[in-house]
Parts: C-alpha cells; sequence; structure tokens
C-alpha cells in the first residue's frame, strides 16, 4: 500500500467551498472532471457546477463503490457536510481545517466494506484523530482500488485545532498507519515501504539497505508506538 497526502488545491477558497466540493467528489467522481477542483483548482471558488453534455465532458473513469462516515450524527451525506463545515467555522484561525489523505492499494487487491472501515480506524488511531469527524469513499478504477479520506482537524469537544500525529509529521504517522493497515489484512508490503511491524506488534522504521534482511538479521528496532499507547 501506499499512502499521499493532497493539497488543497484553492488555499484562497472558503471552507464552505472546500468541504462540498471535496466530499462530493469523493461520493461522485464520476461527474465531469470540470465540476471538481480536486482535478480542476480553477473551478475551486466557482458555484456548485452542473453536469455539462458528455460530449464536452472529459469523464473519468474512477467510480465510489464504498463510501462512509466517522464523527457525524446524520445520516445524509448532505447535513453530514453542514455537521462538518459547522465544526470547521469553529477553527476561526485556520483557513483550511480539513486533511485529505489517499491510500491505494496494489493491483488486484480488493477491500472488502469491514476492511475499509477497519482501515479509516487504524489510520485515524495513528493520527491521533480517532474521535474527529471523516468521510471517505473507496474508489475503483480499472487496476488500483484506492481510499480517498478527509478528515476535519477540529476537536469535536474541545473545538480546537489539532495537528496530526500529536504535532510531528503527519505523513509519518501516515505510512506508520499503512504498515499497520498490511500487517493486520494481509497486504503485500510495498518494497520501499517506510515501516514495518514486527511480531511484537511494534512499528519500526526500515532504511533501504534493511529491507531484505530477516528480522533475526535486523539491529534494534526505532519503535513508534501509536499516539496514546504505552512505552514499550
Amino acid at each position: 500500500m501506499i499512502v499521499k497526502k493532497i493539497r488543497n488545491p484553492r488555499k484562497s477558497s472558503s471552507k464552505a467551498v472546500r468541504i462540498h466540493r471535496l466530499a462530493d467528489y469523493i461520493d461522485r467522481p464520476h461527474m465531469p472532471c470540470s465540476a471538481h477542483p480536486e482535478k480542476n483548482p480553477s473551478n475551486a471558488t466557482a458555484a456548485p457546477a452542473k453536469a455539462v453534455p458528455q460530449q464536452f465532458a472529459r469523464r473519468t473513469q474512477e467510480k465510489c463503490i464504498y463510501a462512509g462516515a466517522r464523527g457525524v450524527f446524520t445520516t445524509t451525506r448532505a447535513d453530514q457536510k453542514l455537521e462538518m463545515l459547522a465544526l470547521a467555522y469553529q477553527a476561526v484561525r485556520s483557513p483550511d481545517p480539513i486533511s485529505h489523505y489517499v491510500l491505494s492499494w496494489r493491483a488486484g487487491e480488493q477491500p472488502t466494506p469491514a476492511q475499509v472501515e477497519e482501515a479509516v480506524q487504524l489510520f485515524l488511531d495513528e493520527l491521533g484523530l480517532a474521535t474527529h469527524q471523516a468521510f471517505y469513499g473507496l474508489h475503483g478504477d480499472t487496476d488500483h482500488r484506492h481510499l480517498h479520506l478527509m478528515i476535519n482537524r477540529v476537536h469535536p469537544a474541545t473545538r480546537e485545532l489539532r495537528l496530526p500525529n500529536k504535532g510531528g509529521c503527519d505523513l509519518e504517522a501516515a505510512h506508520r498507519a499503512i504498515a499497520r493497515i498490511e500487517q493486520a489484512q494481509g497486504w503485500q508490503r510495498e518494497l520501499q515501504g517506510r515501516y514495518r511491524v514486527r511480531s511484537d506488534g511494534q512499528v519500526w522504521r526500515e532504511s533501504p539497505q534493511e529491507l531484505s534482511a530477516s528480522d533475526d538479521q535486523r539491529g534494534p528496532p526505532k519503535v513508534h508506538p501509536s499516539p496514546g499507547a504505552p512505552a514499550p
């Protein structure tokens, strides 16, 4: 598996545009690319786009085959977006409290809905954002399954903006989460994966030279416990 963090393509857009457009893309990636600022940043501040005639629209092969949400009380996506927006507005000093990640599986690997839910939980746990609002959708195309995950970094109880990984590098925590997902669900590791889960459950970082070595040949691991976990 691999993970990427997707930067906001239009930092000047409002919180409402950011949340509505990204959530719409997660749920309906098959819409014309011109309707999605995540695909076409020049449209990020425009009014919600209507579908253009098919002969003029360049459509993507992606489709959302499973979607879900965490940390919300309502059941429809329209109401859930309003919930997320209301909480995002509490972070008055942050123009964009939303983080967007993409988790990709290898060609031929097809996670089930239950595995998607487990992957989301492991990812949020590793970033220290387990109780935060999140929308996610599993997209399918001809080769790969990939999960789009948008997270509201505003804490639902304190209304404070939280930094993932206790203020550290969120991508490092994201790579640790990938290692935990691979180990929990039996997916094949990437050859240059940053982290590995040892037989004792600890996550540690590897160097490229160590990738082909057995556990017995490795030196003392650089252990990275999950946020809130007791020290080894």
